[in-house]
């Protein structure tokens, strides 16, 4: 199967564009990855905070759990819970933070920022109902959804592909129309040229030499070589074909 210069750079062109599409979404994917959780990661600090500073003053055990409604009413917040110290399995619950300070915790399709952070005894000043219950060091665990952040991800992902595309089916279609006017359409003159000559032995063939490239200097030199032709005498037929 013959295959046009065309064809074979249109897929050249169509691996490199698959090469940087795959690339620039996967970098993109990336950062806005990073840039989504260092939000989030701030967002449920601040929260945390807020609890911690009102809880901390609260008089009841009820004033206080009032307060973790209330915090809960955010739209990424999905729970915040006050939980005993285990130091024989804090080190391998999934739920303890991870170096950066939180944990991403994927469950199918729901995707959520895990905050942890421990509590002393005594901590809370204004209750000591509290005090007496959570006698011993307490965790206070904060799970922040990341599910709407990351649709936003892959919408602005799609937005991207979809402009790439364009802007390469725009490319290619210009890399076309230039492969085909100024290689693709010479080459086929000379190529009906070297035809012509060769079958009908019509040595007036001349081509017109309008570029200072390789193309125009194969139909300069094709145009000489029609002259040499054409001055040199016309050898006689052979008059047989000798047969060992």
């Amino acid at each position: 199967m013959r295959i046009s210069i065309a064809g074979k750079v249109c897929f050249v062109l169509l691996i490199i564009f698959s090469s940087v599409l795959i690339a620039i979404t996967a970098y993109q994917a990336q950062r806005e990855r990073e840039l989504v959780l260092q939000v989030a990661h701030s967002q449920a600090k601040l929260l945390l905070q807020s609890y911690l500073d009102g809880a901390a003053l609260m008089p009841t055990a009820a004033a206080r759990q009032a307060l973790g409604e209330r915090l809960t009413q955010h739209s990424e917040l999905v729970s915040l819970q006050l939980l005993p110290h285990d130091p024989a399995g804090a080190s391998s619950s999934p739920a303890m933070p991870s170096p950066h300070g939180y944990q991403v915790v994927e469950r199918g399709a729901d995707t959520r920022l895990v905050l942890m952070q421990s509590l002393g005894p005594g901590w809370f000043t204004a209750c000591q109902e509290c005090n007496l219950q959570h006698s011993g060091p307490q965790f206070i665990r904060l799970e922040y959804s990341l599910n709407a952040a990351f649709d936003d991800i892959e919408t602005h992902l799609l937005t991207t592909a979809l402009l790439l595309c364009l802007f390469f089916g725009a490319g290619l279609l210009l890399a076309l129309y230039i492969i085909r006017r100024q290689i693709v359409g010479p080459l086929h003159r000379i190529s009906l040229a070297m035809e012509r000559a060769s079958d009908l032995g019509d040595h007036s063939i001349r081509l017109p030499v309008e570029r200072n490239d390789e193309l125009g200097r194969l139909s300069e030199n094709f145009n000489q070589l029609m002259e040499s032709l054409a001055s040199s005498p016309q050898s006689p037929p052979a008059s047989g074909v000798s047969r060992s």
